[in-house]
């Protein structure tokens, strides 16, 4: 390799080094955080193992965009590599004298023994990109199953290892309800968090902004109002969905709009003060729109257009050919506005994007995880971080906490992974399904919460963070209170931080910071 490696693919370099002295894992598991460079491994592994012990490579991806990225990554120049895959549907022959191909999930799921006679006919490396989009006893699996079992080597390799709707993923195993990251003679394990990946300048942080707002609906004959933040569940869910087809949504796609512009006139001047040539960092910023629903992105569509003057276009799954021109556009032209629904998933890789307006209202941390990542890609010197609209609702609010932790804090070992709440790693998608409500009118609050800019900072500062966030919690606790209510509500604050640890914030670790603060955020936020 012509550039440095990061640690995943250094790793997964040594592994064929193994196998080339004669080690044969059956099994390959790369959990390696969306935006770190996961699409470089099949191409480790084809210039290694091809042809000194194997024959050709089968790449599955779960979009027609990571085809045809995945086939471009093969012709990247950092690679000098001759070997050449080429993107492939149900062809008869579909290597066609190259040294492998790459397909969907549904392409094999449509026809099996094609792909089944090709994995028998030579040594197959069966590389599954993303594989949480086979569960247990789907069709997917059927149809995959003899060929995991003909495949000389497979390769499981994902950001997300789970499911939002709790199902196991096919051909792995589970300690518990997570998949099992022990290392055996027959598995070898690769993992790349979002941690390392801040650490090695690889992927970029996130800025979250969250807006709070009131909704009102009729429910049943009978008209009910909430705030978006509220902790009753069943409430916000309801709130939430009015919240995305009323008024507030296009009160926070405005305020996206007047960030990802702040950021063009920034960008505009760090170019010209800099004096780089601009043919280095032609492109401007961009702003990705994720919508509930396909009607509702074409209403925020128009908003975009005639309320703002600005050029969008829009990209659905159900407008398949001109969604990929749309996308071609926004990754390569000059559309510099997206507006799309599950499109904002793997695949969507568009390094100029800053801003991300996240009106969706599904909370699966999977799918959570790979929106966000569509802007933590490294572009040029200017970005530094992806700055994410969103609404101020319970649920993002404890699928943040996951990923914020990763942000700001180190990960030790897995054992203190594995503590985290089992429904951080299988929320259910709510918010996008609420057919027994007639949404009525919304509004944004005035008042935004900001979640502190958590890029990879030093452990003095990172402390320095904490501490204040945990004051301004108590600030906001204790803020509006009469007298006697203070009193109470000051020593139930002091009485519950000492129940989590018994020091003062000054004398409290790192860890013990953090803890202090994700429970704080539980109960007061």
């Amino acid at each position: 390799m012509s550039f440095k490696l990061r640690k995943h693919q250094k790793e997964m370099l040594d592994i064929c080094k193994d196998i080339l002295s004669g080690e044969k894992p059956e099994n390959i598991i790369a959990s390696v955080k969306p935006g770190g460079g996961k699409s470089a491994l099949p191409v480790i592994l084809a210039d290694s193992l091809i042809p000194a012990v194997a024959d050709r490579i089968l790449w599955i991806v779960p979009r027609n965009a990571l085809k045809w990225q995945g086939e471009e990554e093969f012709t990247d120049a950092r690679w000098k590599t001759p070997h050449r895959i080429r993107a492939a549907i149900n062809d008869s022959d579909p290597c066609r004298g190259l040294q492998g191909y790459i397909t969907t999930y549904q392409a094999i799921g449509t026809n099996p023994e094609l792909h089944l006679k090709e994995v028998k006919k030579h040594k197959y490396i069966v590389f599954l990109d993303e594989p949480h989009h086979v569960s247990v006893g789907s069709e997917w699996e059927a149809a995959l199953a003899p060929i995991m079992e003909n495949a000389w080597l497979k390769i499981f390799a994902s950001g997300t290892f789970s499911r939002g709707d709790g199902k196991k993923i096919a051909f792995l195993d589970y300690n518990g309800m997570y998949i099992d990251l022990t290392e055996t003679k027959t598995t070898r394990i690769i993992e790349y968090s979002r941690e390392q990946g801040l650490k090695d300048n690889a992927i970029l942080p996130y800025k979250f902004r969250m807006l709070d707002g009131k909704a009102t609906w009729e429910e049943k004959g009978i008209i009910k109002s909430s705030q978006i933040s509220t902790r009753n569940e069943k409430l916000s869910s309801r709130a939430l969905f009015t919240a995305l087809r009323t008024e507030y949504a296009y009160q926070l796609l405005d305020a996206a709009i007047l960030q990802w512009q702040e950021d063009c006139r920034n960008w505009l001047t760090n170019m010209q003060e800099s004096c780089v040539n601009m043919n280095t960092e032609l492109d401007q910023p961009k702003l990705l729109v994720v919508s509930p629903d396909i009607e509702h992105a074409q209403f925020y569509l128009q908003h975009i257009k005639s309320m703002h003057r600005l050029r969008a276009k829009i990209a659905t799954s159900e407008e398949t050919i001109q969604a990929r021109r749309n996308i071609e556009d926004f990754k390569t032209g000059d559309l510099h506005i997206l507006v799309t629904v599950a499109m904002a998933y793997e695949g969507l890789s568009v390094k100029p994007v800053t801003v991300i307006a996240a009106l969706t209202g599904i909370r699966s941390i999977p799918w959570l995880e790979q929106m966000f990542a569509r802007g933590n890609r490294i572009w040029g010197s200017w970005k530094k971080f992806c700055t994410i609209f969103l609404p101020n609702d319970m649920r993002i609010k404890e699928a943040i906490r996951t990923i914020e932790q990763e942000q700001l804090l180190s990960i030790h070992d897995q054992n203190e992974r594995g503590e985290k709440n089992p429904e951080d790693m299988e929320e259910t998608p709510s918010g996008d399904s609420e057919p027994w409500i007639n949404p009525l009118k919304s509004s944004a609050d005035d008042h935004e919460l900001y979640v502190p800019e958590l890029s990879y900072v030093t452990p003095s500062t990172q402390e320095e963070i904490l501490k204040k966030e945990i004051r301004n919690i108590k600030e906001l606790e204790l803020s509006g209170k009469n007298q006697g209510a203070l009193l109470v509500a000051r020593k139930l604050f002091y009485k519950r931080i000492r129940m989590i640890c018994d020091k003062s914030l000054e004398e409290m670790t790192l860890p013990e910071l953090t803890k202090v603060w994700m429970k704080l955020r539980e109960l007061y936020i």
